[in-house]
């Protein structure tokens, strides 16, 4: 049996947007590919790592790869803390603000009006996780270096970025792969090669050298 692959959405989505890149690797991995959809903003973190790794149950005994975007990618390394490591496949990130988020943080200092727009997300966003690391899994992380975004609206950013999330934040300890591409962190979700350099991985448990990709430094 095919290992199945399932996709998280970031901070104010719901996994339309990602339908482009469901596409893409079904074709690319000739597998199915489901979608976790959860509520960003009017649940908190906790919840929805628990709710995760209840949809993860329902996929059955066996491991399951992932593809998570942003947010997406503090719930699922948040979650692999709750499951054995045999119920996780290949994994790979997507922007993950993992090291917290200086855009966040500043959303945040708007007050209640940063409360209001990334509710129960907000502190997760802000703190990111506590020494990131993959733990002994297969985690690749792509990071972006197109800084089109509107984390550009609150502030400009010190290095790289994607517009919202600078690649120092995605840094993550004992990654398989990192990969800089020149894409924004909603285009990433676009981008045929980031399709095919997240297929790959999932493929092989290695990052490949698409078209315009350098390797992290």
């Amino acid at each position: 049996m095919k290992t199945p692959i399932a996709m998280v959405h970031g901070l104010w989505n719901r996994g339309p947007e990602a339908w482009v890149l469901r596409r893409r690797l079904r074709r690319y991995c000739q597998r199915p590919v489901v979608q976790f959809s959860y509520e960003t903003v009017t649940r908190n973190f906790a919840s929805n790592v628990d709710r995760f790794v209840a949809f993860l149950d329902e996929q059955g005994p066996g491991p399951v790869d992932l593809v998570a975007h942003s947010l997406g990618g503090l719930l699922v390394l948040s979650a692999t803390d709750k499951l054995p490591a045999e119920r996780f496949g290949r994994i790979v990130l997507l922007g993950p603000p993992l090291r917290g988020s200086v855009a966040a943080k500043r959303l945040a200092g708007l007050g209640l009006l940063g409360g209001w727009l990334a509710g129960g997300s907000l502190d997760a966003l802000v703190e990111g996780l506590p020494e990131p690391s993959a733990g002994g899994l297969e985690i690749g992380v792509i990071a972006g270096n197109k800084p089109v975004g509107m984390g550009r609206v609150l502030g400009s950013f010190d290095g790289p970025s994607d517009g919202t999330i600078r690649v120092e934040e995605t840094r993550l300890e004992g990654a398989s792969g990192e990969l800089i591409l020149p894409v924004s962190h909603t285009g990433m979700l676009f981008s045929d090669t980031v399709a095919r350099a997240t297929a790959g991985f999932l493929l092989t448990g290695v990052f490949a050298d698409p078209e315009n990709a350098v390797a992290a430094g």
